[in-house]
């Protein structure tokens, strides 16, 4: 069978059974009328790999492809592991990190399989805590220019300051072929106070 064919089959099965994915665990501080305020547990393990364009679209596919490729079974284990929510980009420089949430069931680095592709690294993420605003839709880079502004507005009006030296993330919860409510955040690390 043509791998472009079952690719497609996949993607479109994921379009109606991304809700419920194991996610992130996180706890909310805080409720606002546009963000809301997680703190974020610390060791969860994620999939990672920097792709070297400019291009938001070219990132975002690049990186998904990478990733897809390591959780269908490219990896030591030849071992399929369950997709997650979310995909998560941060710009780094001229490049973007694309990044895979790894399922709960892998509680270090050391548990999960090593990945076949030398690009990709699996690194446990420190506890943060983020304000984090909500858009539908599909995602671009203005878009997300855009929330991240709004976003940095809303905690400039209730005082709250973010960290200016660690990047913004962008995190979409969903299957490029769901096309109706669609869920879409960005993370944004604040300073501790």
């Amino acid at each position: 069978m043509d791998c472009k064919f079952v690719f497609f089959l996949i993607c479109v099965l994921l379009a109606w059974t991304s809700d419920g994915l194991d996610s992130p665990s996180y706890e909310v501080i805080e409720k606002a009328e546009d963000y809301e305020i997680r703190k974020y547990k610390p060791e969860q393990v994620w999939a990672q790999v920097q792709v070297n364009v400019e291009s938001f679209q070219e990132a975002e596919q690049t990186g998904f492809k990478y990733l897809f490729d390591f959780i269908s079974g490219h990896n030591s284990r030849q071992e399929s592991i369950p997709m997650t929510a979310p995909v998560t980009m941060v710009r780094n420089g001229k490049a973007f990190i694309v990044s895979f949430f790894m399922p709960s069931q892998y509680s270090s680095v050391e548990d999960v399989p090593t990945p076949a592709e030398a690009a990709i690294h699996i690194v446990a993420a420190p506890g943060r805590v983020y304000a984090v605003s909500f858009f539908g839709g599909y995602a671009t880079e203005a878009v997300w220019s855009d929330q991240v502004s709004q976003l940095k507005d809303s905690l400039g009006s209730a005082g709250l300051k973010w960290s200016p030296d660690a990047p913004d993330v962008l995190a979409q919860y969903n299957s490029p072929f769901r096309f109706i409510f669609r869920h879409n955040e960005v993370w944004l690390p604040l300073v501790h106070s």
